[in-house]
């Protein structure tokens, strides 16, 4: 088992190293596997590094538990996860790829979290949904494979993601008194 997961890793890695540095992360501490800090190609065959960093964490669907035939029949790739894993990828500060492998299609597919929380809880009841769940079924889009242009695509994303996660949080900034040089912003669920 360990040594097909380093193969997969390999492969995985390979589309990956053309594109930027891999971020190694030796102890799944976070349920990150890997990361990649992007650069741009530019004249002469220079690479200029980004502010862009992109996470991954990686699933699999061995040939027994998916088919070829059975992959092309669904309609989205599924694979579980635990809700804090989701909920820690979803609030993330830069970017983070649920990847899962196909091994039948020798495929990955590949989509950002957010997106995924996104399509799958429109309404932004996100945590409200699965805050009782140990682990949940997320969908992944068929057609985010994991190729040359959707890496390249990686770019469009910020070095550090401000928008922060939608928990329908309201901002409270309390008055600022003249003798107070600075304050605290604190948050409260609407």
């Amino acid at each position: 088992m360990i040594s097909s997961r380093i193969g997969i890793w390999r492969s995985f890695g390979a589309p990956l190293a053309n594109d930027g540095i891999q971020v190694e992360c030796p102890r799944d501490h976070a349920a990150i596997d890997t990361g990649l800090h992007l650069f741009l190609e530019g004249p002469g065959n220079n690479f200029q590094s980004t502010h862009t960093r992109v996470w991954f964490q990686a699933k699999g669907k061995r040939v027994a538990t998916l088919s070829a035939e059975q992959f092309d029949a669904a309609a989205e790739a599924s694979v579980s996860v635990k809700v804090e894993h989701l909920e820690y990828w979803f609030a993330a500060p830069e970017p983070v790829y649920l990847v899962v492998f196909v091994e039948a299609k020798l495929l990955f597919i590949a989509e950002d979290v957010r997106a995924i929380v996104y399509r799958m809880w429109p309404d932004g009841n996100f945590y409200d949904a699965v805050h009782e769940q140990e682990s949940v079924t997320v969908h992944l889009d068929k057609e985010a494979v994991l190729d040359g242009g959707r890496i390249a695509s990686l770019l469009s994303h910020e070095s550090m993601r401000i928008d922060g996660a939608k928990r329908n949080l309201k901002v409270v900034v309390p008055r600022i008194s003249a003798r107070r040089a600075s304050h605290e912003t604190s948050y409260r669920r609407e």
